[in-house]
């Protein structure tokens, strides 16, 4: 684990660094996925899912010499997805590329992306939604503080990620407090780095949700929406189709804060520090769907 269970108070914020623990912990197999609707999606099945799921994953090497590392964001529509599936296992790539690789789980739906007003003025800093970037960049800077233990080298750290996760590394080239945690970024079917970050969308997406938890006339929706099951979550997130997984339209969203722009427009006004970028298709992108 690197942050602690987003769960109750913790739902809706940004994720809090895991505490040190004393005592053994079993690491041998995944964490958990985090919860995400399942029978309208093109997504292998998720059957153990937690809220508690923020975990990494590393496939490591004995040497005595430092490791470039690759950080791996999965896809899934920024509504599936899981860091642990068989699919991503990185044994093979760790030993080909000669590199320690991370992968990792983070908020995905709802859960990672609502933004809303009353979440900003519950904030303290005043962002709203991206809470799955913030997940993101709390890796990052795990990887910074720790990868060195698992043979890696921490000032040679490669972002990368397919779909979702694509869009997503593209949303840390726009986000001032990512710089300097990696040093390359990999960009496999990011659809031009463009994503659904505009505002209206996300804003109005996220109205629909609130309206379909029923904590949009709640005094207090903030608390509202924490005191809800995660299964009552999940339902809300079943609204009429408007993307290829059948859900709203949910993702990376400039509030301003987090992300202050779209990532092409620091981009362009040269405010991303220099970092070689690969930008590309992945073969057979929307066969699973």
């Amino acid at each position: 684990p690197y942050a602690e269970a987003p769960v109750g108070a913790l739902r809706f914020r940004p994720p809090v660094l895991k505490t040190s623990w004393t005592q053994d912990f079993d690491a041998s197999s995944h964490g958990p996925a985090c919860p995400q609707l399942l029978d309208n999606a093109a997504a292998p099945p998720e059957p153990n899912q937690s809220e508690d799921c923020l975990s990494v994953n590393v496939w490591a090497h004995e040497s005595s010499e430092l490791k470039p590392v690759m950080i791996w964001v999965h896809g899934g529509g920024f509504v599936v997805g899981n860091g642990g599936r068989d699919m991503y296992n990185a044994a093979k790539l760790a030993q080909r590329g000669d590199v320690v690789v991370v992968t990792f789980n983070y908020r995905v739906g709802m859960l990672g992306f609502l933004a809303l007003d009353e979440l900003r003025a519950d904030s303290e800093s005043g962002a709203t939604g991206n809470f799955a970037l913030l997940d993101q960049r709390m890796v990052f800077e795990w990887v910074r503080d720790n990868i060195e233990a698992f043979g890696g080298d921490p000032n040679n750290v490669t972002i990368f990620g397919q779909s979702a996760g694509a869009i997503c590394v593209c949303s840390h080239l726009g986000m001032p407090g990512s710089d300097g945690l990696y040093h390359r970024a990999i960009i496999q079917s990011g659809t031009g780095c463009f994503g659904p970050w505009f505002p209206e969308q996300v804003e109005g997406d996220s109205q629909a949700y609130l309206a379909a938890t029923g904590c949009a006339q709640n005094e207090d929706v903030p608390t509202c929406l924490r005191d809800l099951s995660v299964d009552a979550v999940l339902e809300a997130q079943r609204l009429p189709a408007k993307n290829i997984l059948g859900q709203a339209n949910i993702g990376p969203y400039v509030d301003g804060v987090a992300l202050p722009t779209e990532p092409l427009e620091r981009l362009a006004r040269s405010e991303v520090p220099q970092v070689p970028i690969i930008s590309g298709s992945t073969a057979l992108e929307v066969a699973a769907f």
